[in-house]
């Protein structure tokens, strides 16, 4: 686990989680096999999860929208390619 760390351009607390409780959970079709920060151009950190999808593609997804209530990540994207070409 990462100790936490000030943002440079902010001076705030990143977040500091137990990335262990996230691996290995499965998002509808997404498994997540690691967890991984991404600084921007900007400054802002930001957390993305290494998944497996069930069709066998990997991708990174931002963590937060893999739970969202709203419009959830579910797939690396087969989902919508076998809903919107096969009916």
């Amino acid at each position: 686990m990462k100790l936490p760390e000030r943002d440079k351009a902010s001076g705030r607390w990143l977040r500091a989680t137990n990335n262990e409780q996230y691996r290995g959970r499965q998002y509808v079709r997404l498994k997540v096999l690691d967890v991984d920060y991404f600084k921007e151009p900007s400054g802002q950190t930001k957390r993305f999860d290494l998944c497996h999808c069930e069709c066998g593609n990997l991708c990174k997804v931002n963590l937060c929208r893999l739970y969202a209530s709203f419009k959830p990540t579910k797939s690396c994207g087969c989902y919508c390619r076998e809903v919107c070409y096969n009916g």
